[in-house]
């Protein structure tokens, strides 16, 4: 499963979490640091099935769908 939302909505959300410290247990500051450094996101390219998931206001294709594909 891939992801996918606006650039620069992830990047307000990264921001938040890194300031709110609400993923302590995760490497935001230095995924934001990364993100940053590469100039942006760049999709990992699989040979194998996958599915694009809009995150910015909930899931697009729905979790159900998104079950399905995974099934």
């Amino acid at each position: 499963m891939h992801c996918s939302v606006d650039p620069t909505l992830a990047r307000e959300r990264i921001v938040k979490r890194v300031r709110e410290r609400s993923r302590s247990a995760h490497a935001d500051l230095e995924w934001l640091e990364e993100l940053e450094r590469r100039g942006g996101f760049q999709r990992l390219s699989l040979a194998a099935p996958s599915i694009v998931v809009d995150t910015t206001d909930g899931y697009v294709p729905s979790i159900d769908e998104i079950k399905r594909f995974a099934g």
